[in-house]
């Protein structure tokens, strides 16, 4: 039950990046990606602020696992949203090129 306290932020990414991977999937498709990509940005910062509050909070207390453990799990969500967002932006391009001609 030590790492506990990070299911909570854990769980929140997980919901955001999947959101991500289905706007990705929805632009891939030619369907609006709007109506994910509104919550997926709340629910990704909210998380993220969430886990850089906590970040702060486990170090002052002086619990180093857990501050590795959150770092590690910031740092594989950034990128998978970087590459996430790259194949969003290379979807959106070709659609783009596709409608152009």
């Amino acid at each position: 039950m030590i790492i506990w306290p990070l299911f909570g932020t854990t769980n929140q990414l997980l919901a955001g990046l999947t959101l991500l991977v289905i706007s990705v999937i929805l632009v891939k498709l030619g369907r609006p990606s709007r109506y994910t990509m509104i919550p997926m940005v709340f629910v990704t910062t909210m998380a993220f602020v969430s886990a850089l509050i906590q970040l702060r909070n486990l170090y002052t207390a002086g619990n180093y696992f857990l501050v590795i453990v959150d770092l590690l799990i910031v740092v594989a969500s950034i990128f998978v949203m970087l590459e996430a967002s790259s194949a969003f932006i290379r979807e959106k391009r070709k659609a783009a090129a596709a409608a152009a001609g």
